[in-house]
C-alpha cells in the first residue's frame, strides 16, 4: 500500500464529516481489493466502518462486525509492535456491537502497548460498563490525577459514580456533557454550534 493511499484515507477519516467518512470507506475497501495483504488498508477499513456504523444508523446491522472482522484481518497480518491503534478501534467495534467484554479486551491489550491516559480512560469505561466499578475508579483516578482538565473523562466518570450511588459526585461530573468533543460534534451537525448553557441545578427551568 502506498504512503499517498494511507496519507490520502487518513485525511478523509480525519474530517468531521460523516460523508467524508462513507468516501474513505469506499476508498479502503478498494485498496484491500488491490493490496489484499496490507495490514494498513485492513485497519482502515476497520477504522472507517467504525464511524459509518456510530453516524449511519442503517449501517449498524452490519458495519460493527464487518468493523471488527476488518481490524482482525489487521491484526493477522500486521507486526505486533504496531497494532495499538488496530486494538483501540476493535475495542470501538464490539463495543458498538455489545460485546463489552471483548471491547475491554482489546482496550487493555492496547493500553498494554500504549499506557498512555486516552488508552487508561477507555479501559476505565469499559470496567465500569462490565461491572468492574472498583477497577474503572482506579483508573478514572490515575487519569484525573494527571489530567484533572479532561473534562470528556470526568463525563464518562459520571456514569460510574451514578452506579456507586455517589450522587453528588455524579452530577458534578455529568454536568460536563456539554463540553465533551462528542456532544459539540453532533452541536455542529445540527448546526447549533453555540453549546453555551446555564448549569442546572435541579430547580424548574
Amino acid at each position: 500500500m502506498r504512503e499517498s493511499q494511507i496519507d490520502e484515507l487518513l485525511a478523509l477519516l480525519s474530517e468531521s464529516k460523516p460523508m467524508k467518512w462513507q468516501e474513505a470507506w469506499n476508498l479502503a475497501f478498494a485498496t484491500t481489493k488491490e493490496h489484499p495483504y496490507s495490514w494498513q488498508a485492513w485497519y482502515l477499513l476497520g477504522r472507517a466502518a467504525v464511524l459509518v456504523a456510530a453516524f449511519f444508523p442503517a449501517a449498524r446491522g452490519t458495519q460493527w462486525t464487518f468493523a471488527e472482522n476488518s481490524l482482525h484481518r489487521a491484526l493477522a497480518l500486521g507486526p505486533a509492535k504496531d497494532m495499538t491503534d488496530v486494538f483501540s478501534w476493535l475495542a470501538w467495534a464490539r463495543e458498538g456491537g455489545g460485546n463489552f467484554e471483548g471491547a475491554l479486551e482489546a482496550a487493555e491489550k492496547a493500553f498494554e502497548l500504549d499506557p498512555s491516559t486516552q488508552k487508561r480512560a477507555k479501559v476505565a469505561d469499559l470496567c465500569r460498563a462490565v461491572g468492574r466499578l472498583v477497577e474503572s475508579e482506579q483508573h478514572f483516578d490515575v487519569v484525573l490525577a494527571g489530567e484533572p482538565e479532561r473534562l470528556s473523562v470526568r463525563f464518562s466518570r459520571s456514569f460510574l459514580m451514578f452506579r456507586l450511588g455517589r450522587y453528588k459526585e455524579a452530577w458534578l461530573g455529568y454536568q460536563h456533557r456539554w463540553q465533551t468533543r462528542e456532544f459539540l460534534f453532533t452541536a455542529k451537525l445540527s448546526g447549533q454550534p453555540d453549546t453555551t448553557l446555564p448549569w442546572w441545578t435541579g430547580t424548574p427551568a
